[in-house]
């Protein structure tokens, strides 16, 4: 039984998030649906509803030993661009024991020359967040980021996972674990076999 804030999310995104059409994904294959979870984030009220949502999402799957590290111990929480900024605020805010990082899809070439932009220092902990999970480049990009800097990421939370074995990928590549809110199953699309490179 899902709790009230993640069935308004879930009802959020079907109605505003989840587009039919023809879309070519980041992988390069043609797809007949879309989560646009942008379309969500970047409202007022779809601002609030995914805060709560996603933030009791991420609560509820860390566990206590993982909650009482983070009290205890510098822990940040990291995603890129336009869909994980929001969720990285979100969760920032939400709590005061999660500081953001920001990670840049290129390294400055100017001031301070960062890819990585955070209070921070070597091997704090951090929780990668971003939006959707297709083929999980982006959130292989974030990781190998984070560990240049020295920095240990040690889980990832999405908002809905589009079920092509980028879970699998990122998990056996990095040796973290990915949780995500909503499979694309949930939303009753159920995604031909794709290759992922």
């Amino acid at each position: 039984m899902w709790s009230h804030d993640k069935l308004q999310l879930y009802e959020l995104i079907k109605k505003d998030g989840l587009q039919h059409g023809e879309f070519r994904l980041a992988s390069g294959n043609i797809s007949s649906f879309y989560f646009d979870c942008k379309r969500c984030l970047l409202t007022n009220k779809g601002l609030r509803t995914v805060s709560r949502g996603f933030a009791e999402f991420v609560l509820e799957t860390l566990t206590a030993s993982e909650i009482n590290s983070a009290i205890c111990n510098q822990t940040h929480v990291a995603g890129m661009g336009i869909g994980g900024v929001p969720l990285v605020t979100v969760l920032a805010t939400y709590w005061d024991f999660f500081d953001p990082i920001f990670v840049r899809e290129s390294t400055k070439v100017h001031g301070t020359k960062h890819q990585v932009e955070g209070n921070y220092k070597a091997n704090d902990k951090v929780l990668v967040v971003d939006d959707v999970l297709t083929t999980g480049k982006s959130l292989a990009f974030i990781i190998t980021a984070l560990r240049e800097e020295g920095l240990n990421p040690v889980r990832v939370f999405t908002i809905v996972d589009r079920e092509i074995g980028a879970k699998k990928k990122i998990e056996n590549s990095f040796n973290v674990e990915v949780s995500s809110m909503f499979m694309s199953s949930d939303f009753g699309q159920i995604v031909s076999p794709e290759k992922i490179e």
